[in-house]
């Protein structure tokens, strides 16, 4: 009673403040598996990824961390990754954006772009003397001054030597006080000590057939140059010759035969060798060269090698890392989403989250992390388009030409729970094949949307017999086509209401189709003709083509096109744009509700939120955590309030606002318990501007805050707090007073 009454007390005191701005946290899920780039340091090994930058230790592979734009990383899609000897990281990749990771863990980002302000992509780099980074770029060669005013590019070079202007170069190598740089040109070199590298004729360059890939020094075969590089058509040393100083390219012979080199590594008096096919391990002298074959790895795609002195690293695109330690291969696998191209996202009552890849098929992260569901096929000539969640827990998946897919939630991964619908165990119909007729296997839905009588929506495309929309009623199919008014046959999107399902088409914008109940009578479908409804550019829509649709908690609907956003006006009866971010573009791919009536809006170029209020927020991967800008599907759990983003470059989840309680006294904390590492802040469901105070067991204040910024586990003077019970007191702008506990782990 008497730590009570010294709660109360405290929830007292506090007075009333301005709400603050809320934060976005962002938590993001990539897949690493396509690794560009390794390099090591001691125990540690960082590797370069199409997901983000990810750390593992020699000792303990298990032992990994990952990082991507949420932790202020410049860009996720890296092509390098080097240390100084400072010991400070660079990576950089595709959007142009160098990053620093300092000795504190703290990044910073600099940016390279072209005179037009276009990214340039950034392909190596290479720590020089005198506090140089020396970049390999789309553009040449760029001299990047790594102290003074905290980092600036000093020099582009991009007239070098007997090169094009503006020649890819690929890799860079400082060695023997020369910079040397190989590319889509072949091979350039000039002294680090120049001043005057601005003059193309200060460049040495060597030309080959094509492109070069990669450079390595200490070369230790017979040729005394020092310097190997690998290109397209195969591997070569440098020889020095009396007649030129700087030496001649001498092939080295490969068997079978001359293949692609994709990267170099040399220690302890090895040379290794990445092949696209394979891998090559040299003692002593070079020639000849004998491509072999990593055991259990398909002999494609290797990228990048990293030998220390405990075993060597291949980097492999789609294969993750392989080590070789004392003659023994070990793949090291680095689990997360099937891919980065994902086409639609959901997550059921259990807080599972459920993926439609593009370019692969269809997973799940649950507790034991992510998993592939290995019957689900799909590709970039048919992709996985559409996933939704029954009432009834199943999860429904559509497919580009592989029909639908019924999932048990039990048993996920088993095929025989599984059942695919295509014809004739469904209505739905396939685009038929000209050269065999009788090839029923095409069937093309574009959305898949479960209402929540469980009544299942199919956007039946290019159905040779006219079939647009073919539904499931708990097991009785049936459809609605041309012979029920439906003339178009290019349906994009499906929006369910109580008798009536949205339709957005590619071509003559949205139809409401007004449907009798019931859909089924004893298992068979009720013959009727559906009261159509048609929406186009006449009534105000941007553009025709309708790719996403939302009713939101006021019943107003919000229609999105390629060439824009509109919001219906009922009192008007007609539709009206709605100005977005000019940053965000055009074409609006997804659209969610959050518990606040503030609307999600995905498009090509980032995410924005717009707020009940009118007020608008936009983010991409540059101004935020977002990990990719192609918008591709919006998911809000509706029990936690987290919002769940799909892009093409990965998954981002961030917080929303949680569904408010109905009663103060039912305020919550989520997650519950707060297990630190795992989720960046506690939550609380409480009415907005509402205060939250924390305080030990005993009474003892830890902090007070907003409880729409939510608690970062600290107390009030930033110092993390230790594993234990602890109470907060909520206290609305109304003076309404609740109260609960929240659990705090340690990971």
């Amino acid at each position: 009673m008497k730590q009570l009454v010294q709660f109360v007390l405290l929830v007292l005191l506090f007075a009333s403040v301005a709400h603050a701005q809320a934060l976005r946290d962002w938590t993001n899920y990539t897949d690493v598996n396509d690794v560009n780039a390794i390099t090591s340091k001691g125990d540690t090994l960082w590797l370069a990824t199409n997901g983000g930058l990810v750390r593992i230790l020699q000792s303990d592979p298990t032992n990994e961390v990952r990082l991507t734009n949420a932790d202020g990383l410049g860009n996720n899609q890296l092509r390098f990754v080097t240390i100084d000897s400072n010991g400070v990281l660079w990576c950089g990749g595709e959007n142009g954006r160098l990053s620093r990771r300092r000795h504190d863990h703290s990044w910073t980002v600099y940016p390279f772009e072209d005179e037009n302000g276009l990214p340039i992509r950034l392909n190596a780099a290479a720590p020089g003397p005198d506090g140089f980074l020396w970049v390999a770029s789309d553009k040449g060669v760029h001299k990047f001054d790594t102290q003074r005013n905290g980092g600036e590019i000093k020099e582009s070079y991009t007239r070098i030597g007997g090169w094009p202007d503006e020649s890819a170069a690929r890799d860079i190598l400082i060695y023997g006080g020369d910079v040397w740089a190989v590319g889509v040109a072949g091979v350039a070199s000039a002294s680090t000590k120049d001043d005057f590298l601005l003059d193309r004729s200060r460049w040495f360059t060597w030309q080959f057939d094509k492109a070069v890939n990669t450079i390595e020094a200490k070369y230790v075969g017979e040729l005394s140059g020092g310097l190997t590089i690998g290109g397209e058509d195969g591997l070569y040393g440098l020889g020095l010759s009396p007649q030129s100083q700087h030496g001649n390219w001498i092939s080295v012979p490969i068997v079978p035969n001359t293949v692609p080199v994709a990267a170099l590594s040399h220690c302890n008096d090895n040379y290794w060798v990445a092949f696209e096919s394979g891998y090559s391990d040299r003692v002593g002298k070079f020639p000849p060269v004998e491509v072999k074959s990593v055991p259990g790895a398909t002999p494609a795609g290797f990228t990048s090698v990293q030998c220390t002195e405990q075993a060597v690293y291949f980097g492999q695109t789609d294969g993750s890392v392989w080590r070789l330690k004392e003659g023994a291969w070990t793949h090291i696998e680095l689990n997360g989403p099937l891919d980065n191209n994902l086409g639609d996202i959901a997550v059921d009552d259990e807080g599972r989250v459920w993926t439609a890849h593009t370019n692969r098929g269809a997973g799940f992260l649950d507790n034991d992390g992510w998993h592939t569901i290995p019957y689900i096929l799909a590709g970039p000539g048919g992709p996985a388009t559409s996933v939704d969640v029954a009432p009834d827990g199943s999860i429904w998946f559509g497919i580009f030409g592989g029909g639908v897919w019924r999932v048990d939630p039990d048993d996920p991964l088993n095929a025989a729970a599984a059942i695919n619908y295509k014809k004739p165990n469904s209505s739905l119909m396939w685009v038929q094949n000209p050269i065999n007729p009788q090839d029923f296997e095409y069937v093309v839905v574009e959305d898949v949307v479960v209402d929540y009588k469980g009544r299942v929506w199919c956007a039946n495309a290019f159905a040779d017999s006219g079939a647009v929309i073919a539904w499931n009623d708990n097991g009785c199919w049936g459809r609605f086509d041309a012979n029920d008014g439906l003339s178009a046959n290019h349906p994009l999107v499906i929006y369910p209401l109580d008798s009536s399902i949205l339709i957005g088409f590619s071509n003559i914008g949205i139809v409401e189709a007004n449907y009798h109940e019931p859909l089924c009578n004893t298992g068979t479908p009720v013959q009727q003709i559906p009261r159509l409804i048609q929406r186009a550019t006449v009534d105000g829509l941007p553009s025709d083509i309708v790719i996403s649709l939302l009713y939101d908690r006021s019943d107003s609907l919000w229609v999105g096109t390629n060439l824009g956003l509109a919001r219906y006006a009922r009192d008007r009866r007609r539709f009206f744009e709605v100005e977005m971010p000019a940053e965000a573009g055009l074409t609006v791919n997804a659209l969610a509700v959050d518990a606040n009536n503030g609307v999600w809006i995905g498009t090509t170029l980032g995410l924005v939120v717009r707020e009940a209020d009118g007020s608008m927020a936009f983010y991409d991967s540059r101004n935020s955590g977002l990990v990719g800008d192609y918008v591709s599907e919006i998911d809000i759990d509706q029990k936690s309030g987290d919002v769940w983003i799909a892009t093409r470059s990965g998954i981002s989840q961030t917080r929303g606002p949680l569904p408010q309680a109905d009663d103060v006294d039912n305020t919550v904390a989520y997650p519950n318990p707060f297990i630190m590492g795992e989720a960046k802040r506690v939550r609380f469901n409480a009415p907005p501007g509402s205060r939250i105070i924390i305080t030990t067991v005993s009474g003892h204040q830890v902090t007070d805050i907003d409880s729409d910024v939510g608690w970062d586990g600290r107390n009030a003077s930033g110092e993390l707090v230790a594993t234990g019970v602890y109470l907060f007191a909520v206290r609305t702008p109304d003076g309404d007073f609740g109260h609960g506990k929240i659990a705090v782990i340690h990971r």
